[in-house]
């Protein structure tokens, strides 16, 4: 995904947090993930072949700030911990924004 839809899905699940019941919690589980999956991408190191050489892109720096807070949002939305979730989530937007 691109860094602004993942953005994007990080706000989305801040506003899901903030004002949602009780259900969805499976399905939000699973949009963690796939959020968490996306930031580790972005996160991490590439290593690009170019012209027998190996040129190694770094990491964006925003989204491996980020990687803590998205993970732990991750552990919260499983548990269906919804506070410490949005504390997550939120600290992950300012990060990235």
């Amino acid at each position: 995904m691109w860094y602004g839809g993942t953005v994007k899905e990080i706000r989305d699940m801040v506003q899901w947090l903030e004002t949602a019941g009780e259900a969805g919690w499976i399905e939000k589980a699973e949009t963690a993930e796939k959020i968490l999956v996306d930031v580790q991408s972005m996160s991490s190191s590439k290593r690009l072949p170019e012209k027998g050489m190996i040129r190694i892109v770094p990491g964006d720096p925003r989204m491996q700030a980020a990687l803590p807070h998205v993970h732990a949002m991750t552990c919260f939305v499983r548990t269906m911990d919804r506070p410490a979730a949005l504390d997550s989530a939120q600290a992950a937007l300012e990060v990235l924004q």
